[in-house]
Parts: structure tokens; C-alpha cells; sequence
């Protein structure tokens, strides 16, 4: 998405909000189309940066256009299988213990390991986009506390209906290699 999404609320009250139009920001997303997520990569920090100090508005007419034709029942079939996939194959290593069984419609396959950010660096290299959901905990954290490690070295592996198994093999095939050396 170039900006936004939904906002869900039961507050009773409403209010009304300036349209922000979006068609500015629309560079990152063609830029990821046409050479992949990491070469966009600043382009959608730029966007990170405006939306962060833009303050609240409607909707963009783009996105609402956007988003109401998304197949999210297939959306989410696909990063179910593509997380299961990853689960299946790599994560006897994922320090990150949880029930994972009943996942449905994830954003990635958190993969937590020792050297995670090594990982993360392996995985750019190869093409493949992981984010940096909390890049700035890690400074404000003690490094002896498990949220630092966690902030460090969780690589956010992507999974979503963009990529199928093929994609998965890959993923799994980087990490696997990773961990053996």
C-alpha cells in the first residue's frame, strides 16, 4: 500500500477527516514491482518518514480502490501455506517457541536465531526483504534483555501472496545454508 489502511474503532463518535491524496507515493510500490523490495527500500522509508509526521487523514480514494479488490480469502490461504511451509522446514532452528498451529493470515515468518542480524544481512544480499519492525528498541534496551535480542535478531521473513512455494524453497534453502556455516 502507498499509505494507510483501515482503521477499525467502536467509538460511537466520528470524525472528519481531510483526504490526503496518495499518487505521490505510489513510486515505492511500482520501483518494488519492477526491481524488488530492496532497491524500493528508501523510497518506502521516504513514505514511512511523511506518513509519521503527516498527521491523521481519510483514506485516499487510490487505496480505498486498492484495497476493495483485494482477495483477502486467498491472501490469506497463501501466507497460511507459505508460513506453514517455512515452519515445516526451518523452524526446528526458530529460538522463538510459540503454538504456531493455529496462524492465520500472518505478515511473516518471525525466524528468531543467535545471529539473526548476520541473517538478515545474508537475506538482503540474496534479494530477499526482510523488515525491521523494531529497529530503534534495540538502542533504548539493555543488550542482556530478551527484548534487545529479540529487536536484533528476529528476521521478519516474508511470506505474503506475492510468493508461492518456490519462493518458500528459496527462503528456506538461504537460511538452512546460513545456519550450517
Amino acid at each position: 500500500m502507498p499509505d494507510g489502511g483501515y482503521l477499525y474503532t467502536d467509538a460511537k463518535e466520528r470524525i472528519e477527516l481531510e483526504r490526503d491524496p496518495s499518487y505521490y507515493r505510489f513510486d515505492a510500490l511500482l520501483k518494488q514491482m519492477d526491481l524488488g523490495s530492496v532497491s524500493a527500500e528508501p523510497l518506502f522509508q521516504q513514505n514511512e518518514h511523511y506518513l509519521d509526521t503527516c498527521g491523521l487523514h481519510a483514506m485516499a480514494r487510490a487505496t480505498q480502490r486498492i484495497l476493495s479488490s483485494i482477495d483477502y480469502a486467498r491472501v490469506r490461504a497463501v501466507r497460511n501455506a507459505n508460513f506453514r511451509f517455512l515452519h515445516e522446514h526451518i523452524g526446528k532452528y526458530n529460538q522463538l517457541q510459540a503454538d504456531f498451529r493455529d496462524v492465520n493470515g500472518p505478515l511473516c515468518y518471525p525466524f528468531l536465531i543467535d545471529r539473526g542480524s548476520q541473517l538478515k544481512q545474508v537475506l538482503i544480499e540474496q534479494g530477499i526483504y526482510t523488515d525491521d519492525f523494531w529497529e530503534e528498541t534495540a538502542s533504548r534496551i539493555p543488550a542482556d534483555r530478551f527484548e534487545h535480542h529479540l529487536a536484533e535478531n528476529l528476521a521478519a521473513l516474508p511470506i505474503d501472496q506475492r510468493y508461492g512455494q518456490a519462493e518458500m524453497q528459496v527462503i528456506a534453502q538461504v537460511v538452512q545454508k546460513f545456519i550450517r556455516r
